[in-house]
């Protein structure tokens, strides 16, 4: 799948976020769209409603530092995804509204391009983790991933 980038703001990340688990544990339940991402981590509360799942999202682009800061709603940020994803599947929907930018490369051979180049490849530290916290949907007394 060809690698895509668009210009989204802060606010339309969180609400990317928020797609992902709602499709995650909202009436889809499909766990293929569960929002795993590099520079960005945030909290999930599994038992909120839509659009109050995800709290202290936190960016830190290109991981170029350990400083963590939170997520600018109004700033433009660069986001990169494969075709899939940008063009509204799982249900990312903001994105049938933006315009994506080509890179001409393939999401697959980037990484293992990547991969080769570093000669390994690590378990990135917990604090790199996209969720940092997460609280499973609990029902008649019962813990489960979704409803």
């Amino acid at each position: 799948r060809p690698l895509l980038t668009f210009q989204v703001t802060g606010a339309e990340i969180v609400t990317l976020l928020e797609q992902g688990l709602h499709h995650a544990f909202g009436p889809n339940n499909s766990t293929g769209g569960y929002p795993y991402c590099a520079g960005i981590r945030y909290d999930v509360d599994a038992n909120q409603a839509f659009n109050n799942r995800t709290t202290n999202v936190e960016v830190n682009p290109r991981l170029a530092s350990d400083t963590w800061t939170p997520i600018d709603l109004e700033r433009q940020y660069t986001l990169a995804t494969n075709s899939y994803v940008g063009f509204a599947g799982d249900s990312y929907t903001l994105f049938q509204d933006k315009v994506p930018t080509d890179t001409n490369l393939d999401a697959t051979q980037s990484f293992i391009r990547y991969a080769v180049a570093q000669g390994y490849l690590r378990d990135p530290p917990l604090e790199e983790y996209s969720t940092q916290y997460f609280a499973p949907y609990v029902w008649s007394g019962h813990v489960s991933r979704r409803k």
